[in-house]
């Protein structure tokens, strides 16, 4: 299976995922009534309240984690399974049983065959019920105010877990609407939203190929299976959901169970309910990572973006389990990488081995020069090179001083193409096609509407004296449709030629744009694929092929990729993974002339003004 590394929101960090499965207990039939626990609303609740509930395996303890599932709930079925839904009505716990309890455990009041938890004449009040009992599997198929309840073991011994459910029961009916006309929204406004507290709330579960709905996209929710929940507390402390609005309101809970909570302050729109895995993971050789709808910029880190909380908005994620051993990793000569989150590339150092290979995050630029490999930089995230925590960022030869060196609290400005179209967008004439125009010496600045192709039969191969800028308003897709090896975009050094290409949309780099030989030198002069400074609103993306060993990629440049960068590159064909111990899937060059050459019309001062102490 073809694994995807990403590369941050600007710059480079590379993951390998192989999927695993955690085995799945059954219900016992034994019934621990000494765990106790409340699981029912108040008579007069009306909205969010805390409620207690237990359950218990043979080895240990179970997780009842209720969900809001209306459609589940109005079900002929379920509306009917519960035995009792006046717990007035509801037998005794173990009564007329007449057993003994076990004396050699303290929890066991009762376990005689007559009293069987999963039977569905079983008392109201038995552990683990929510006004019923939880059957065999895990599934209470009763439901209490559209709740939905489902049991996994936790692995714990007798437990109570708090959780929180929206209860109607004393909800006061709305006002009787009066007749005559009301007041309505001018057209185009949208009306305010309902002010006070509402809910997300969900469930974590194992599902490698769980899937968006609709058309997909961090708007749409994951869908897959529900058999498999997981306890973060137990496999990845420390993870936390939260629920933001830009410039606003901030909640967030500890992922303590297989369920969570998050009231909110409004009903608006616009809210990223996100799941934040721990990074670096705690067991690198079998990391959770989200299964669908990974951030762009961070597989740690599983996103809903413009979501609506309400009573209760389901927002379930579904995460899966990687392998990182002979990973797919990338490397940069010269320069410096910057991340928005995290940044890995997990270096192989027992295999890679000057001089052939260089063990290293950032190497020596292409000529050697000392102290030319630069350093990774991340605004909020860390940096990883290494499974066992030892940094590989450098050689030691290939830096005088700060060797392993890296910076974090690090923010830039966001240039992207609004930022720079309203430089000099006014001067753009219009791009009618792929083929590169026809420019003297003097800047040239072209605008394509739409989405644009450039491959082999229409590269860009710009002279010494060239200068180009592209606005692709779209997207933009670089191939090599023939697999030919081709050099794609070419920029001559030596003068101050330029190319710059800027997307509105993603830029997608094809699977047949590269080197078949994978050990294919990138020190080597006239050997990248892509030169030039490559922009992306959206993702930037180096695609792979699925079961395949696939091309080396080499970039000479600068690469941006403002929502993430997708390094999809990997030696391994799903039967050789070792090929990924000595070589990069992916190597990008620093270009210190790009920056000499940028043309003054979109460069742009960055200043920093601080107080300082006078000197007299």
């Amino acid at each position: 299976m073809k694994q995807l590394k990403l590369f941050f929101t600007i710059f480079l960090s590379v993951f390998f995922l192989v999927i695993t499965s955690l085995p799945r207990k059954k219900f016992s039939n034994k019934v621990y009534a000494a765990c106790p626990g409340n699981s029912s609303c108040s008579s007069d609740g009306c909205g969010v309240e805390s409620l207690q509930y237990t359950g218990t395996f043979d080895d240990g303890s179970s997780t009842l984690t209720c969900t809001y599932d209306p459609d589940y709930c109005q079900s002929p079925d379920a509306a009917t399974t519960v035995p009792c839904p006046d717990s007035a009505d509801c037998p005794a716990a173990c009564e007329p049983c007449g057993c003994t309890p076990d004396p050699t455990d303290p929890y066991d009041t009762c376990s005689c065959p007559d009293c069987d938890a999963n039977d569905p004449d079983a008392g109201c009040n038995l552990p683990g019920a929510w006004d019923g009992v939880c059957f065999e599997g895990g599934v209470n198929d009763g439901c209490i105010d559209d709740q939905h309840c489902i049991t996994s073991n936790d692995g714990g011994a007798c437990f109570i877990n708090n959780v929180d459910v929206y209860c109607s029961a004393g909800c006061a009916a709305g006002p009787t609407p009066t007749s005559g006309p009301g007041p309505t929204s001018p057209p185009g406004v949208t009306p305010t939203p309902t002010p006070g507290p509402r809910t997300f709330q969900g469930n974590f579960y194992e599902d490698a190929d769980a899937t968006t709905t609709g058309i997909g996209g961090t708007d749409n929710l994951c869908t897959g299976l529900t058999t498999a929940p997981i306890v973060p507390a137990i496999y990845m402390p420390g993870s936390e959901v939260s629920a933001t609005r830009t410039g606003g309101e901030s909640q967030s809970v500890l992922a303590d169970t297989a369920y969570y909570s998050i009231t909110t302050n409004t009903s608006n729109s616009d809210y990223t309910v996100a799941l934040q895995l721990p990074f670096p993971p705690p067991d690198p050789d079998n990391a959770w990572q989200c299964a669908c709808n990974a951030d762009p910029g961070d597989p740690y880190r599983c996103l809903y973006t413009n979501q609506t909380p309400s009573d209760f908005a389901v927002a379930n994620f579904f995460l899966k389990q990687a392998n990182i051993a002979d990973a797919a990793w990338f490397q940069t000569l010269g320069g410096s990488s910057w991340a928005a989150n995290n940044i890995e590339s997990l270096i192989p150092t027992s295999t890679c081995t000057p001089p052939s290979c260089s063990p290293a995050l950032i190497s020596s630029d292409p000529a050697g020069n000392s102290d030319s490999a630069g350093f990774p930089l991340t605004e909020s995230g860390s940096v990883s090179t290494s499974i066992s925590g030892d940094n590989y960022i450098h050689e030691a030869t290939d830096r005088t001083t700060a060797v392993q060196a890296q910076a974090t609290g690090v923010s830039v400005p966001t240039e992207n193409y609004d930022y720079f179209f309203d430089k000099v967008g006014d001067q753009a004439e219009t791009l009618a096609t792929a083929a590169k125009p026809i420019v003297g010496t003097e800047l040239g600045i072209y605008q394509h509407t739409g989405n644009l192709v450039i491959d082999e039969n229409n590269p860009w191969n710009l002279t010494n004296t060239e200068r180009i800028i592209v606005f692709v308003d779209g997207d933009i897709t670089i191939d090599d449709t023939v697999a030919g090896e081709n050099r794609i975009t070419t920029v001559a050094t030596g003068g101050n030629a330029y190319l710059m290409f800027i997307s509105s949309g993603d830029i997608t780099v094809t699977a047949d744009v590269g080197y078949s030989n994978i050990a294919t030198d990138p020190t080597t002069a006239d050997i990248s694929n892509l030169e030039g400074v490559f922009i992306a609103d959206g993702t930037l993306t180096i695609a792979g092929t699925d079961s395949t060993t696939d091309r080396k990629f080499i970039g000479a440049g600068t690469f941006v990729g403002w929502s993430g960068i997708a390094l999809g590159r990997n030696f391994d064909d799903g039967a050789s993974p070792t090929l990924n111990d000595d070589e990069a899937t992916e190597t990008f060059i620093f270009r210190p002339d790009f920056l000499v050459n940028t043309p003054k019309a979109i460069k742009s001062a960055q200043m920093t003004w601080r107080e300082v102490e006078p000197s007299f």
